[in-house]
């Protein structure tokens, strides 16, 4: 039993970093977006 509740922890930390990698790549996409467009224009 508490293998299995370690087990959860441990994916739901996964689930919480991988869901921050997403934002971070997100926010990245959109900084670089904006400086490519600030350039063209």
């Amino acid at each position: 039993m508490t293998l299995q509740r370690s087990e959860l922890i441990s994916y739901l930390h996964f689930r919480s970093h991988e869901r921050f990698l997403c934002c971070s790549c997100l926010t990245l996409l959109i900084e670089v977006f904006f400086v490519s467009v600030s350039f063209a224009c």
